[in-house]
């Protein structure tokens, strides 16, 4: 058997953790053995213990920066805390890493996101394959977080210290076309289980509030690439046309930018009209009573959110951007928008309240074009396909 150190950047239970999540459990317990580095304690850390699985907690630095700052003193400050950071943790987490290696005898090391580093420099010291799945977008990203680094540098790095790269969509493998063969980059979409967002008939009403309405819902980290606030001016737009209609914003993230988000709601005079219930873990409940999804994102390297609705059969309507575009096909499954225009998604939750048909035919096609195109089984076969690979075990 072989052994695996995954390195998670979160210890949440948001998009990327969730797939990791999903990959651990369909591993071949016979042939790999998952042990897991998280930063912290969290939901995440739960389900890995109620799996038997074995995890460690280390600080792990990152190297990307928030460019989301109104006066440049913000900027410097957190740029000096990301460069302090870097000094004081890097080796630290790099050197514990690498007596977990030693430990637990790992075969190979396998990082999460892009965002930290630490374990890919261990497996370097450590002499062992290092597979590193990128799940950002961060060539195209015109807001939110950058590299200290320069992006070509950076991805070089990525490059230097990685046996083999996973991008979860073709946009997020473009960035490194200029700096990494091809060869070296796997193109995996990540999986759902379809069942588990099958409509049924709950025994509770997850959101009491909203009963009776013709409500949409935002879902993910409550951060500026996200993009919330557009939603919610879309709702302010389309609220004469749609008199009953409420927006659950589902997430959690930074308090500064929560706090503009509710202001912004205030000032507007809808806060009978969105509702923020913060981290959900029942977002299947929830979306069978959605009429709409909606995926403001300036950025999206994948669009987990997106699989998600269209398996529960609710209609989403996504900024043309990143993976979102290779996942939305527009007027089939799905409607796509420009980013930062919300009364384009004002128009489209229009058009989905006076055109129920279309609702329901974008219903049909997404369910089947999810169920086709990202089982979560063919997902962790073939990342399990490419760790076996690199471990010298795919005969075994």
């Amino acid at each position: 058997m072989k052994r695996i150190l995954f390195i998670s950047h979160g210890s949440e239970l948001y998009g990327a953790q969730r797939s990791l999540l999903e990959i651990i459990k369909l591993l071949n317990k016979e042939r790999l053995v998952p042990i897991v580095v998280l930063p912290k304690k969290g939901p995440l850390e739960i389900e890995l213990e109620n799996l038997g699985v074995i995890t460690y907690k280390v600080r792990l630095p990152g190297w990307l920066y928030s460019r989301n700052f109104r006066f440049r003193y913000e900027f410097v400050i957190a740029m000096i805390k990301t460069v302090l950071k870097l000094l004081l943790f890097s080796v630290t987490a790099t050197v514990r890493i690498h007596s977990i290696i030693r430990k637990e005898r790992i075969d190979l090391v396998y990082t999460n996101s892009s965002s930290i580093y630490s374990g890919a420099l261990a497996a370097l010291i450590a002499k062992r394959p290092h597979l590193w799945h990128i799940r950002e977008n961060l060539d195209r990203q015109t807001d939110g977080f950058r590299f200290i680094l320069s992006n070509k540098l950076s991805f070089s790095i990525i490059s230097m210290l990685s046996n083999t790269i996973i991008a979860n969509s073709k946009s997020t493998a473009e960035q490194f076309e200029q700096v990494i063969h091809h060869d070296k980059v796997v193109v995996i979409y990540d999986g759902i289980d379809p069942e588990e967002y099958k409509k049924v008939d709950w025994d509770i009403d997850p959101l009491e509030e909203t009963k009776g309405t013709w409500q949409v819902a935002v879902i993910g980290m409550l951060c500026e690439f996200k993009a919330q606030d557009d939603a919610i001016r879309a709702i302010n737009i389309a609220r004469d046309a749609i008199p009953e209609i409420k927006l659950v914003i589902i997430g959690d993230g930074r308090k500064r930018y929560k706090d503009y988000l509710v202001n912004l709601s205030n000032d507007l005079d809808l806060s009978d009209k969105v509702i923020f219930t913060g981290y959900r873990n029942d977002v299947p409940r929830i979306l069978a009573d959605m009429k709409a999804v909606i995926i403001p994102s300036i950025t999206e390297s994948f669009g987990r959110v997106a699989i998600e609705a269209m398996a529960a059969g609710v209609p989403v309507i996504a900024a043309n951007v990143g993976g979102l575009s290779e996942i939305v096909k527009d007027d089939f499954n799905g409607i796509l928008v420009s980013t930062k225009d919300p009364k384009a998604i004002a128009d489209k939750l229009e058009f989905l309240f006076t055109n129920p048909q279309k609702s329901e035919e974008y219903r049909k096609n997404a369910r089947e074009w999810v169920f086709n195109n990202f089982a979560l089984v063919t997902y962790a076969r073939r990342i399990e396909e490419v760790i076996l690979s690199l471990t010298g075990a795919s005969d075994l």
